[in-house]
């Protein structure tokens, strides 16, 4: 045979195409495929029509060879065995033909090529009985990733527990086995337990597990614990990719952090990689709310100069950023140019117009928009009305006001509280006390009145001075069930006020700050006027320095200038007063140069006034300014405190600078410093948040010599510190003397206290501390039955954790849709994938709507059990559900395919879907790996070169893990810490 020529087709190969054949259209008509979309039958061929279609179709025939001949028989041997029951297979007769051709990375290659976990750990049990073995972290971290596909965690955990017995640490790579398997079975607590456990022994994870945990933690919502993570990535100075970018803004967005989300967006772009359209959306708002309108303005510019074409969203955020800024002539001229792209302006888009116009005060501009909408036919919405009813009311036409609420009458859009509220509002701005009492009335028999209607009743009580009525309807608001806010009791301080009635006005202030309201300046103000009338200038003048901002900040700026020149010196309260202005304000740079003139002076400022400057530097992230103050104080001669190491320490560690923070605390012991309970609390924080749990237990330590009295959130902090290294019974011991204490404990120390027995698989004791919280008068919230639940499933109990879903509805806490994911997540891990498929349908009958996670979620379960011709099904569900087909569940049908061996019918829902979808990365690895599978390498090729032009590059799995350094001392596996004295004092 000439070199290059086929070798001839035996019968042999040819039945065994036949099988695979076979195998495949059986899989693909229970998988529900098309009759037109199916293969050429050939079940009907023999075994020489099969030779000679394959010859006259140029059949390529694969004859090149992984392994050697022994490896690959032996590989093949052990994979049979899946068809067998698990009581029949006796590997020591399967494997008794291949002893002696099996050397140590001979079996290691065999072990690693098995894709059922049970064919790899009867391999393993049989590899370690033979002579070549020796206990190797390869060898090891492969069984390990077996396991951690296949779902298998205890076993994955007892192979850890055997690895640490046998002498051999865990390196990166096993460490990562694991974190990716906690983070593919959404084991959050283990994972982040597992990950601070490696941290601590020195060992990173790769940049590829970094990813996989965020975007785990990320859509189980948990944005705490993945900022965290993206923060950790950042210091070890590993690069983020375009996904974990796009994450991280969208969580700090979300998280009310829109500063550093805009710094987040500079720094994808600074590293190469565009952005699309949602999030330059995302970042135009942002700088929107931050009032950098001319930069919003540059982005919107630079997103059309990348070719990314507006949508109706980009201009209807455009539109509120002009606005915003006043420019109302830009947001009329983005109206006109949205128009002009194709891009028909809805309901939403001209209400937002109308609401506009009214701020800017143009109402006959808001009306035209009000008559174009009239003309186009879209006055559907009550909240068109409703917005052009408050244009007028601002307007002061009230009646042309209630005009467009007969309207609404007549329609039969009277329906939401939001219109009845516009419309009670209209009758208290003309003062029609009759007609405001009338809705009043109405509103309330109804059900539908709010703290809103309360409050503009008040209003239009104090209006009339009607102080009698305004305490009989406040009386009944208490009634109700409704808490008076800010708004309410502003209105009763300035009723009092007006009427001279000054100690009744100090008595709502008191009352104010009972409830945990904070006054306001106009609050304050009121009050303090009324003072004044009165001759009460004592009192005036205290309330006086109170105020967050003393007047105007240029006349507060005026009178430290007056003060000044007349040679007086700037006190310590008034440079303090100063310096958080400036800070309020936005000013840093005038705070550190009335700071540096203060350093001028003849005696230097005092430690308050220098910790009230380190505090400002820290908050608004001028860390580096804050140590050069600290370092400046100190050759003033003014010895810090232990406020200034609170400061700092927080500080350093919202910077991620852990060693800074260590190191200052030990300074400030070795000084002599008298450290209180709040630094060492942030000490204790410092360092669980980094990780050093040892450390945390010798800050607690030094605390207790030092004779400091914990306070409650210390045993908070405790319980957290003890959960996470598993030391249950020590977190119980923090919390008993947390409860048994004056403060006792609250909310957030019982949730963590469930959660702890949840995560140590205690659901009883858990169950018991949920109802002793309810029997003190605690109301549960979410995340506390979100806990409790979990400790239910965690531990199996189903029918207690649907019980509970009944008692939230049942007590004013109704199940969100995170709710029904945690509890989708465990029926999956359980696997019970019919009763995750069920909560989709409870969801509907709930008035919930499951979206893609949840679909996603039922499609894994299926996959977990082996059943993908129900996850295929349930994923086409999304098309009829009105969801449509979404990437991320296509990622996961197509991953179960590849991990349960379906290779070719998992390539071909690749190839018949792929083009709906725009494939990242990840899809495209998947893909390469099906091709891989299923023999196509030309395909596998081309999907690599596709790669390539994108700016990606696939990597080829190698053998063996390469082994790295590893410094996991066995001694210090998890054990339990040395006890360092007791709980209480």
């Amino acid at each position: 045979m000439r070199r290059g020529e086929r070798p001839p087709l035996s019968d042999d190969g040819a039945r065994r195409v036949i099988k695979e054949r076979e195998s495949y259209e059986r899989a693909l008509r229970k998988s529900g495929v098309p009759a037109e979309n199916m293969p050429r039958k050939w079940i009907s061929r023999t075994p020489e029509q099969m030779k000679q279609y394959l010859s006259d179709n140029k059949w390529q025939w694969r004859w090149k060879r992984r392994y050697t001949r022994p490896v690959e028989a032996a590989i093949a041997a052990v994979r049979q065995t899946s068809s067998l029951p698990p009581e029949d297979v006796d590997m020591r007769q399967v494997m008794k033909p291949f002893v002696k051709d099996l050397g140590f990375r001979d079996m290691c290659i065999v072990l690693k090529e098995q894709r059922g976990w049970r064919q790899a750990r009867e391999f393993f049990e049989w590899m370690k009985l033979q002579i070549p073995y020796s206990p190797s972290v390869i060898a090891y971290t492969t069984l390990l990733g077996i396991y951690g596909q296949a779902g298998k965690l205890t076993l994955a955990e007892e192979t850890l527990s055997e690895m640490l017995d046998a002498g051999v640490e865990p390196d990166e790579v096993a460490g990562g086995c694991m974190l990716e398997a906690y983070a593919r079975w959404e084991r959050y607590d283990t994972l982040l337990e597992f990950y601070e456990a490696m941290r601590q022994r020195g060992l990173v994870p790769s940049a590829h597990v970094y990813r996989t945990m965020i975007v785990t933690l990320y859509k189980a919502e948990r944005h705490s614990d993945a900022l965290m993570l993206w923060e950790d990535l950042l210091v070890e100075k590993l690069e983020p990719n375009f996904v974990l970018y796009a994450i991280i803004i969208h969580i700090l967005n979300k998280e009310g952090r829109t500063e550093d989300a805009v710094h987040t967006f500079k720094d994808m772009r600074a590293a190469g990689h565009l952005p699309d359209e949602l999030l330059y959306n995302t970042i135009i708002c942002a700088l929107g709310k931050l009032g950098r309108y001319q930069e919003s303005e540059a982005l919107y510019l630079d997103m059309k100069k990348q070719g990314i074409v507006p949508s109706k969203f980009t201009y209807t955020i455009m539109i509120n950023v002009w606005s915003k800024a006043g420019r109302f002539a830009s947001a009329a001229e983005t109206l006109a140019e949205m128009q002009r792209s194709g891009c028909i302006a809805d309901e939403v888009v001209y209400c937002s117009i109308i609401n506009m116009y009214g701020k800017a005060g143009l109402y006959e501009e808001a009306e035209k928009i009000f008559k174009e909408m009239d003309t186009l036919g879209l006055l559907s919405h009550e909240k068109s009305y409703t917005s052009m009813a408050k244009v007028r009311a601002e307007a002061g036409r009230h009646a042309e006001a209630l005009k467009l609420f007969d309207v609404m009458a007549e329609k039969g859009l009277l329906t939401t509280r939001m219109t009845w509220n516009t419309l009670l509002h209209c009758f208290v701005r003309i003062g029609d006390v009759e007609q405001a009492t009338k809705v009043y009335n109405d509103m309330v028999e109804a059900g539908s009145a709010n703290v809103v209607t309360y409050g503009n009743m008040i209003n239009l009580y104090s209006k009339f001075q009607m102080v009698e009525d305004a305490e009989n309807l406040l009386a009944e608001m208490r009634e109700s069930g409704v808490k008076p806010d800010e708004y309410i009791y502003g209105s009763f301080v300035k009723l009092y006020c007006n009427s001279d009635m000054i100690d009744k006005a100090t008595m709502v202030v008191q009352e104010m700050k009972d409830d945990g309201l904070v006054p306001d300046q106009i609050i304050k103000t009121n009050l303090m006027q009324a003072y004044g009338r009165v001759g009460r200038y004592d009192e005036a003048e205290e309330l006086f320095w109170s105020l967050q901002d003393p007047g105007e900040l240029r006349e507060a700026e005026l009178l430290l200038d007056k003060l000044v020149e007349a040679g007086g010196c700037i006190v310590d309260t008034a440079a303090v007063l100063m310096i958080n202005l400036y800070g309020r304000r936005g000013l840093f740079q005038k705070a550190k140069s009335l700071f540096n003139s203060l350093q001028k002076k003849d005696h230097p400022p005092s430690l308050y006034v220098y910790n009230t400057m380190i505090k400002l530097c820290a908050v608004c992230k001028e860390l580096e300014e804050a140590i050069f103050v600290f370092d400046r104080m100190e050759e003033n001669g003014r010895m810090f405190d232990a406020v200034t190491v609170s400061i700092l320490v927080h500080a350093y560690t919202k910077e991620g600078r852990f060693k800074d923070a260590a190191g200052l605390m030990k300074r400030a012991k070795k000084v002599g410093v008298a450290m209180d309970t709040v630094a060492y609390n942030t000490s204790l924080k410092a360092n669980l948040k980094s990780g050093n749990l040892k450390g945390a237990l010798e800050v607690y330590g030094e605390m207790q010599e030092a004779d400091i009295e914990p306070s409650a959130k210390t045993y908070t902090i405790l319980i957290s510190l003890f959960s996470k290294l598993g030391d249950l019974g020590r977190a119980v011991q923090a919390f008993e003397v947390l409860n048994s204490s004056e403060v006792g404990a609250d909310e957030i120390a019982y949730s963590q206290m469930i959660h702890c027995y949840g995560c140590a698989g205690r659901p009883k004791e858990a169950a018991d501390l949920f109802q002793e919280m309810e029997t003190k008068g605690f109301k549960p919230n979410e995340v506390i039955y979100n806990n409790l639940l979990d400790a239910f499933a965690r531990a199996g109990l189903f029918a207690e954790a649907r019980l509970l879903l009944s008692d939230m509805r049942r007590k004013g806490c109704p199940p969100s849709s995170v709710t029904y994911l945690l509890l989708m997540s465990a029926y999956g891990s359980k696997g019970k994938p019919a009763d995750a498929e069920s909560l989709l349908h409870l969801m509907q009958d709930r008035g919930l709507y499951p979206d893609c996670r949840h679909y996603n979620e039922v499609i894994r379960a299926y996959g977990n059990v082996g059943k993908l011709s129900d996850a295929c099904r349930i994923f086409y569900e999304l098309k009829t559900v009105g969801i449509g087909l979404e990437l991320g569940c296509f990622r996961t049908l197509v991953k179960i395919h590849l991990d349960h061996g379906q290779f070719e019918q998992g390539w071909q829902i690749y190839k018949d879907l792929s083009q709906s979808f725009t494939v990242d990365q990840n899809l495209y690895g998947i893909a390469v790996e099906l091709c891989i599978g299923a023999g196509r390498r030309t395909e596998a090729d081309q999907l690599k070169v596709e790669l390539k032009g994108k700016g990606f590059s696939y990597r080829d799995k190698p053998p063996f893990p390469r082994p790295v350094p590893s410094i996991w001392k066995r001694s210090d596996h998890l054990a339990p810490v040395t006890d360092t004295g007791s709980l209480s004092n």
